[in-house]
């Protein structure tokens, strides 16, 4: 790793990624060990995978402070909060701008997962 760190990185997050994708594609192929919903939670991986690859690579090398400063520069934001407020809001607004089009326009609109719930629905504008 010390020698090659950035093929490693890469080669990591991929092993740790498809870690998590690779139940899912076989229980939707009917592997029935994986159809299980405790599966499901194998779906953290792949959000992880890359930062996982990343503290491992940095300490493998033998740079502890880099996974110091790479968390602390994760945390330490440097914007005020009205640019807080547009990347929180705007996603909201084009939500509900949608909807609103959607209902003026009469068309039907496809049920969204926690349809009716105003925290699901905040959290699905948000992706």
């Amino acid at each position: 790793m010390k020698k090659y760190p950035v093929a490693a990185f890469y080669l990591l997050a991929i092993l740790i990624s498809w870690a998590g994708w690779g139940p899912v594609v076989l229980g939707s192929r009917g592997v029935s060990f994986f159809q299980s919903p405790f599966f499901q939670i194998l779906l953290i991986l792949p959000a992880v995978g890359p930062m996982v690859a990343a503290v491992i690579v940095l300490r493998r090398a033998g740079e502890g402070e880099s996974v110091r400063a790479m968390f602390r520069s994760l945390f330490g934001w440097r914007v005020s909060a009205r640019w807080v407020g547009v990347a929180v809001g705007l996603p909201l607004l084009l939500l509900l701008i949608g909807r609103g089009a959607t209902a003026w326009l009469g068309l039907a609109a496809k049920p969204v997962p926690g349809q009716g719930n105003p925290v699901a629905t905040f959290l699905m504008a948000l992706v």
